[in-house]
């Protein structure tokens, strides 16, 4: 792989700076498709979460790829994500080996603690709550959730383990005991969320990061800014004869921030791609970097009562109010 396309993590493995991430919001999105889709395309970073439900079918598109011999197992980078009712030690290995078998893999290249906090493991509740509606958690320390993830590296089902919305405080606490350090901080990442200082302190440490939501949110007129709108990107994308989503995505590369896009859409899969032949200038990336507002889109605000919640003092978008909504 082209070196610009990627980057080598602190154990010399090497990740893809561009990916897909397959959240999924509704159980019939047809991930198998977008998938082999975008293998097709070229990428070769396809982010996961046990959470989001879709593993089978995302396995049955990559083993159907393999089987036709387009790609090999090792020219693919599949990242996956412990959910917060597997934090108990004990529980990781399992929750990883169900992973696994889902997806139909020996292995994966990346595997993240998805959020610091946990939840009781109740079944068939990802979110679980009480008979009030009230949610469930509990307190147990993702110190000790990280010695289970080191056991998926000595056992060989993870090359390289890492955390996923996790602060600096945080990330700090968990090297500080870590026997095998974070490869990787996954990220909401965005040029209204630039995240300077935390990426500053990841590179010194030769923690890589990956930036979901790299794209911000679509967010209708009412409701507030919507990224890929901003007259800086489109300033700038007619400066480069790009898009807005490519100049947003070019950015994270520019950085050395791989890039987890999310699109159901084939044609944005192709434009989104189309970023390897063009870079922005230290100018252009200060401009970006000033368009920085701290403005989060993933918060899981019901959880910020949570002893290890990530994200303090952070700025909510205001409701719009019924008569803008009636407007």
């Amino acid at each position: 792989m082209d070196r610009e396309m990627s980057i080598k993590l602190q154990n010399e493995i090497t990740m893809p700076l561009l990916g897909i991430t397959t959240h999924s919001t509704q159980q019939d999105e047809p991930w198998g498709e977008i998938v082999k889709c975008a293998i097709d395309i070229g990428y070769r970073h396809i982010d996961c979460a046990s959470v989001n439900q879709n593993e089978r079918i995302i396995g049955e598109a990559i083993a159907e790829k393999i089987a036709q011999g387009e790609i090999e197992r090792e020219e693919i980078f599949v990242t996956s994500k412990l959910w917060n009712n597997k934090h108990e030690k004990e529980a990781v290995v399992p929750a990883l080996k169900r992973t696994l078998a889902n997806l139909g893999l020996q292995y994966l290249d990346l595997y993240l603690i998805h959020w610091p906090f946990s939840f009781p493991d109740v079944p068939g509740e990802l979110y679980p709550r009480d008979a009030n509606r009230k949610v469930l958690t509990t307190e147990i320390d993702f110190k000790n959730t990280w010695k289970g993830m080191e056991e998926c590296i000595d056992k060989g089902l993870a090359k390289s383990i890492g955390l996923s919305n996790f602060n600096l405080h945080q990330l700090r606490e968990v090297c500080r005991t870590a026997k095998i350090k974070p490869s990787v901080l996954q990220i909401e990442c965005h040029p209204y969320l630039a995240q300077l200082e935390l990426i500053k302190v990841c590179k010194s440490k030769n923690i890589e990061i990956t930036a979901y939501m790299p794209l911000g949110k679509r967010i209708p007129p009412m409701r507030g800014r919507s990224l890929i709108k901003d007259p800086v990107l489109v300033n700038l994308g007619l400066k480069h004869k790009r898009t807005p989503a490519q100049i947003a995505l070019r950015y994270q590369m520019d950085r050395g921030v791989a890039a987890l896009p999310r699109t159901l859409k084939k044609e944005r899969l192709k434009e989104n791609f189309n970023i390897f032949d063009f870079s922005l200038s230290e100018k252009d990336i200060l401009v970006l970097d000033c368009l920085n507002k701290d403005e989060r889109y993933m918060e899981l605000k019901e959880y910020s009562n949570h002893k290890y919640y990530p994200f303090e003092n952070v700025p909510h978008e205001q409701e719009p109010t019924p008569a803008e909504v009636n407007q």
